[in-house]
């Protein structure tokens, strides 16, 4: 970056290179964000995030929206404004504000789809320094100690009212109950985002595979690893989380972690670990997955380290032999390092297809929800699959949008009941049983799965 410097050690920090100045508005945004946001957000947001705002700090030096100069409100808002222009035109703009600032600071143009999550950092520290520090100027933080609520919210951010087709499109991709198309009026204020084309494509993990990849990982820990993203639908952070106390061998069950210590608040420990929530304690756990995970945790336990830590999953690497994984890393690179194995395991085992990507441990907790929807059967129920609201409470959802998204209806489900409707519409007024006809085209069904897996 031309005109600051970030410190990255610890809680990130911001300087002007010209005069080696704090830059108090960032520095108050990242404190505000490890120490408060951390443990409700993804392991790796507070860093991505603060690497962003200080991307657009430079690009506000350089427009002259900071520095010396004291320029207009008028004039600062527009200039931000341009940033996601910046962001996708760079070099190649008509604009010659974003054409002269990308040249001075060596910025290539980069994709809609990357430029919306710049642009997302950006308005959320616009909206954090609104909300916590009231500045009028959106940058300079309020260091007298008190906050200055009688300052009007700043024109950037005041909320735009979405076009007919924005509400419509909105309204189309959220779950609703009743007449809530108001609710999608306005949007927040802030810097315009690309228009990004986002694909509805299926990300859970081929059902095909899922048995393959747990028979091929690379060692027991792996094979637990994948069992309870698989099978027990936990979050990455929340595998590397798991406590030998949260494990009972005897009635094989488990309880999803709790660095909170909100079952039991006297274990506290203090440390940082991020955490989004659950209703219940108990990880539901779907065979086949759960005894492969109870055999691979035997299989574990024998060639795990020696240590005294609770934690199951502990590292062998030399320098931290011994210690909690999840103590011994960031989360955000012991996740990058079960990718790559996951990846590996991937393509050595002819699991991707030609010119086709790996699948992510995200995939396998999306494999969990969409086992839940297409092929668990409940006892006494005439339908095989879970309902969303029961999904959403077994993978922790706060929002049942995203249990949607996890929990897609297979198309050969769908095939499968419009089949046994239409058999059922050709035999009425005759003696038949409407769960006797959707039995018999799921039999039918079952065996044309085993035709295929054959």
């Amino acid at each position: 970056m031309k005109h600051v410097r970030l410190i990255n050690l610890g809680i990130p920090r911001l300087y002007e290179i010209a005069t080696g100045k704090p830059v108090a508005s960032f520095n108050a945004y990242t404190e505000y964000l490890f120490n408060h946001l951390y443990s409700e957000s993804g392991a790796s947001t507070p860093a991505l995030y603060s690497a962003d705002v200080a991307k657009f700090f430079d690009y506000a030096y350089e427009t002259g929206v900071l520095g010396d100069n004291k320029p207009s409100e008028e004039h600062a808002t527009a200039t931000i404004r341009l940033y996601s222009k910046f962001l996708t035109e760079g070099i190649n703009s008509k604009d010659f504000i974003i054409k002269k600032a990308a040249r001075a600071l060596g910025i290539k143009p980069v994709r809609a789809e990357a430029a919306a999550r710049y642009v997302a950092a950006v308005n959320h520290f616009l909206h954090v320094n609104d909300r916590q520090f009231r500045d009028s100027r959106l940058f300079s933080h309020a260091t007298q100690g008190s906050l200055a609520q009688d300052i009007d919210e700043p024109p950037l951010l005041t909320p735009r009212r979405r076009t007919l087709n924005e509400r419509n499109n909105v309204a189309e991709h959220t779950l609703q109950y009743g007449s809530t198309h108001s609710k999608f009026e306005y949007a927040a204020g802030g810097i315009p985002s690309p228009r990004v084309t986002r694909k509805r494509e299926k990300r859970n993990f081929p059902t095909r595979h899922i048995l393959k990849l747990l028979h091929c990982a690379p060692d027991p820990m792996h094979k637990c690893m994948h069992a309870l993203q698989a099978g027990g639908g936990l979050r990455i952070s929340e595998v590397f989380q798991t406590r030998l106390s949260d494990i009972n061998l005897q009635s094989k069950t488990v309880q999803v972690a709790d660095p909170k210590n909100l079952r039991d608040p006297s274990k506290k420990d203090g440390v940082a670990l991020p955490y989004k929530g659950r209703q219940i304690a108990m990880v539901v756990m779907f065979e086949p997955y759960k005894t492969i995970f109870f055999d691979a945790l035997n299989e574990y336990l024998k060639e795990r380290p020696s240590t005294t830590s609770d934690y199951l999953f502990i590292s062998s690497e030399k320098a931290s032999y011994g210690n909690a994984l999840v103590l011994s890393h960031p989360m955000n690179t012991l996740t990058k390092s079960y990718n790559r194995t996951l990846k590996k395991t991937q393509f050595d085992n002819a699991m991707v297809e030609v010119g086709g990507k790996a699948f992510t441990s995200h995939s396998l907790r999306h494999f969990y929800g969409n086992w839940a929807r297409n092929c668990v059967l409940i006892p006494g129920r005439n339908k095989v699959g879970l309902e969303l609201a029961e999904i959403q409470m077994l993978m922790g959802h706060k929002d049942i949008k995203s249990t949607e998204r996890y929990a897609q209806l297979d198309e050969i489900s769908v095939a499968a009941e419009i089949a046994s409707a239409n058999q059922l519409v050709r035999s009425w007024g005759g003696n038949y049983s409407a769960d006797l006809v959707r039995g018999q085209v799921y039999a039918r069904l079952a065996d044309e799965l085993l035709a295929r897996a054959a």
